[in-house]
C-alpha cells in the first residue's frame, strides 16, 4: 500500500494541530471553571507559559531511581501523541491509522474468496435471513 503525500501531510498536520491546541483547550476549561465559580479567570495562554517554564527546569531525580521512573513521562507522552495522531479529527484519510473493520473485510474477501461482502463501515457482518452471521 502506497501512502500518498497529501494523506501523510494531512495526518502530520492533524498531529501538529492536536499538540498545539491541547494547552489552549486546558486554558479554556480553566476559564469556564472560574466563570462558573464567579472567580476571575486565569489567562487563556497560562498553560503555554507553564509548559515553557517546565521545559527549562532542571530535572530532579533520586540517584537510585529506576529506569521506569525516568522513562514514564516519555512513555505517557508517546501514548498520548499516538492517540491524537490516529484518531481522525481533521481528515478521514489517515494512512498511518488503517480501519480495522476495513482490513478485516478486505482480508476476508480477498484471501478466502468470499462471495458475501458487507460494507466497510460496519463493525460486524450483517445477518442472513436465517439469523446467522454470514461467514466466508
Amino acid at each position: 500500500m502506497l501512502i500518498s503525500p497529501s494523506a501523510f501531510l494531512a495526518q502530520m498536520l492533524q498531529f501538529a494541530v492536536a499538540l498545539a491546541a491541547a494547552p489552549l483547550l486546558t486554558g479554556w476549561v480553566n476559564q469556564c471553571r472560574a466563570w462558573l465559580q464567579n472567580k476571575t479567570a486565569p489567562s487563556l495562554l497560562l498553560p503555554y507559559r507553564q509548559l515553557h517554564k517546565l521545559f527549562y527546569k532542571e530535572p530532579v531525580a533520586a540517584d537510585n531511581a529506576s529506569m521506569l521512573f525516568r522513562t514514564a513521562p516519555y512513555i505517557v507522552f508517546g501514548c498520548m501523541a499516538l492517540a491524537c495522531g490516529i484518531v481522525p479529527a481533521l481528515s478521514t484519510d489517515l494512512p498511518l491509522a488503517p480501519s480495522p473493520t476495513r482490513s478485516r473485510w478486505l482480508a476476508c474477501s480477498r484471501s478466502r474468496g468470499c462471495s458475501y461482502r458487507w460494507p466497510p463501515w460496519t463493525s460486524a457482518p450483517r445477518l442472513e435471513p436465517s439469523g446467522h452471521a454470514a461467514r466466508c
